[in-house]
């Protein structure tokens, strides 16, 4: 698996990545008590996304709509990688 955090302005911690061993992208928001504001991915939703929150399954393409939300966070390559289906 690999897995990349980055700590936001705001205090909130962003995690990111994918899982190989189910083959899932992931991005993950947690606040400074590290309560989880949304934790989705392509295979598992654990806390759905606040403006999604019926949405249980997601697209890389609709993965990628949120990871671009963080793209001060993310880098470039992580995000060309996941719109191109590429492990990082």
């Amino acid at each position: 698996m690999s897995r990349y955090t980055a700590t936001l302005e705001n205090g909130n911690e962003l995690a990111w990545g994918f899982d190989r061993p189910i083959g899932e992208y992931f991005i993950q928001l947690f606040d400074p008590e590290d309560e989880p504001i949304f934790s989705v991915g392509s295979h598992v939703t654990l806390t759905p996304h606040p403006v999604y929150p019926h949405r249980k399954h997601w697209s890389n393409g609709e993965l990628l709509q949120v990871f671009e939300d963080y793209n001060d966070a993310i880098p470039e390559d992580h995000i060309q990688s996941l719109a191109l289906d590429l492990v990082f």
